[in-house]
């Protein structure tokens, strides 16, 4: 028995468990939490499992044992549907918060047909399932994750506009930030990094759908799933409260609903070669991503992306000259400073002309720095065709680190750029050998759509399809600028283009 990449999970939120967290977890009032505890309940029934026909989920989360009286009672509500499931063809994953028993927890889950565990960490220990390691998305311990791994602590994604919109999750904060531009919360950071530091295995991530007494829009699980997918991960499907409720009262709305869900992974799942792309960026950004480093490494990622900056990502743990090679920049994120031949790769990446931005300076004695006066707390370090910038104080503000990073790197690098992007987000991958780019947009404002979108890339293109989750149409490719520029239909919340490179 082992892991299967290939699953497309789905959290199945039922049982005393589940019933006993909404007592807890609900709206105030009680009237909710009695709600829940009914929901919880009725997603026990095997017929509910007919939501799956036709669809590509063929995973399901369930809640195993959690250590207290209710563990007994739960995984005997889960054997009709388990069974049922199984003969259908779905696997079931067991989700264990106990501390405790890990080893007759897995071997009553084995025999009740469960194909593995979710655990909050690795295990030491063998045990009668293979397990699915969770981690706080800070505080990962890239030597420990599975060949499935998870992370929680992720946020639903949206935007918060300047003066009035509010971020989904926080419905009652007002706007704030740095800037006045549109606040992003997003997971798409999260992916290149793993894919990095962990190459080869399956990240799934937790996003929990905010508390609320109405059905969230479909528009936003649309926006969950695709922050998730565009970047190479995989969203495990979580319904709020009231439309598994409805779902379970076969609601024409909630069936609607689903259905389109259901359909957004579909799309994804016929298009495997997107989340194969490599990343493009002239920007490398050099961390261990771990321990003391990981809070400001984390989030020098999260707002390079919100800021529009194409980066690429290098553990510096593991040999750099492939992560270098062709950039322009290097981010040194992390105080330590690199080994003796790391600092030989970077300096002779400088001298042909690549620029090293750090939090000291380590490079060679006797050069008397400089200073720009749009600059502030940098001094500037030439040497050869480049220039090591190095922080006067050390980096102590990642927004502020971003910004200076991106006006040092400079625009005309860029290999694509949004005009009027407003609250979208870009993934832009590379399949080299196919001679093809895929920029993936996504609107954190859904359901408003964004309009006048232009986007540009620094190549010539032959050909370019726009595709969306309910059709595909040709773009006009119009060279501009030593590039092409192609005009973007208004994106309610998730579109790709997919570009073909001129021979």
């Amino acid at each position: 028995m082992s892991l299967n990449p290939k699953w497309t999970p789905m959290r199945w939120r039922c049982g005393p468990i589940a019933a006993a967290q909404s007592s807890t977890t609900g709206e105030p009032g009680g009237r909710e939490n009695a709600g829940s505890r009914k929901t919880a309940e009725e997603w026990t029934d095997p017929a509910l499992l007919h939501l799956l026909d036709e669809t590509p989920i063929n995973c399901l989360l369930v809640d195993w044992a959690a250590g207290g009286e209710a563990d007994a009672a739960q995984q005997k509500a889960l054997l009709p549907l388990i069974e049922a499931g199984r003969g259908n063809g779905i696997s079931f994953v067991g989700r264990v918060t106990a501390k405790e028993g890990l080893f007759a927890i897995a071997s009553a889950g084995r025999a009740a047909g469960l194909e593995a565990l979710l655990l909050s960490g690795p295990v030491s220990t063998p045990l009668a399932l293979p397990t699915i390691a969770v981690f706080a998305r800070d505080k990962v311990d890239w030597k420990q994750v599975t060949s499935i791994f998870a992370l929680n602590g992720n946020v639903w994604p949206g935007a918060e506009m300047p003066g009035g919109s509010q971020r989904a999750n926080a419905p009652d904060t007002a706007p704030a930030g740095p800037t006045q531009d549109p606040w992003v919360d997003s997971n798409g950071w999260v992916a290149p990094l793993a894919r990095c530091m962990v190459p080869g295995k399956t990240l799934w991530l937790e996003v929990d759908p905010p508390a609320s007494a109405k059905m969230s829009p479909t528009e936003r699980y649309f926006l969950t799933m695709a922050d998730a997918r565009a970047s190479g991960c995989r969203w495990i499907i979580d319904l709020d409260e009231p439309m598994r409720a409805a779902l379970a009262r076969h609601t024409p709305e909630s069936a609607a609903a689903w259905n389109r869900i259901a359909a957004m992974s579909a799309f994804f799942d016929k298009h495997p070669q997107w989340a194969e792309c490599d990343s493009v960026g002239v920007l490398t950004v050099v961390s261990d991503f771990s321990g003391d480093n990981a809070a400001m490494s984390n989030e020098v990622l999260h707002l390079l992306q919100r800021l529009h900056v194409p980066f690429t990502v290098a553990d510096r743990a593991r040999p750099l000259a492939p992560r270098i090679a062709s950039k322009q920049a290097v981010l040194w994120v992390d105080d330590a400073e690199p080994t003796a031949e790391q600092h030989r790769l970077l300096m002779q990446f400088v001298e042909q002309g690549g620029m090293v931005i750090a939090p000291k300076y380590w490079g060679p004695k006797g050069i008397a720095p400089q200073q720009y006066d749009w600059l502030f707390d940098y001094n500037i370090y030439p040497l050869g065709k480049g220039k090591i910038v190095a922080a006067t104080g050390g980096f102590t503000d990642p927004f502020q680190l971003d910004r200076d990073t991106h006006l040092l790197v400079g625009r005309k690098h860029d290999p694509f750029r949004l005009f009027n992007p407003g609250t979208t987000g870009c993934f832009i991958g590379s399949a080299t050998a196919a001679r093809q780019d895929v920029v993936q947009v996504l609107n954190y404002n859904a359901p408003q759509p964004v309009d006048w979108l232009t986007l540009w890339v620094n190549h010539a293109a032959s050909a370019a399809t726009l595709w969306s989750i309910d059709n595909s149409r040709p773009l006009k490719c119009v060279p501009q600028n030593d590039g092409t520029s192609f005009d973007l239909p208004p994106v309610a919340v998730y579109f790709a283009v997919e570009i073909e490179r001129r021979a």
